[in-house]
């Protein structure tokens, strides 16, 4: 028989490790989930600011 479900998938069951496992402890933890949001919104300004400062250095023409 061929399983089906979350049984399915290696590495699931109540023996998790790996990356899924350190998301799940990221995630379930509220203090450690704050902080890599923190951090990712804070790249993403990053991303965003220097995306913006190109855009106005370097404008291109509307066609």
């Amino acid at each position: 028989m061929i399983p089906v479900g979350r049984k399915a998938l290696p590495g699931s069951g109540k023996d998790e490790k790996g990356t899924w496992a350190f998301i799940k402890t990221l995630y379930s933890n509220e203090y450690r989930w704050s902080v890599v949001k923190s951090i990712g919104l804070f790249l993403f300004g990053i991303y965003l600011s220097k995306e913006v400062k190109e855009a106005y250095t370097n404008p291109q023409p509307l066609s």
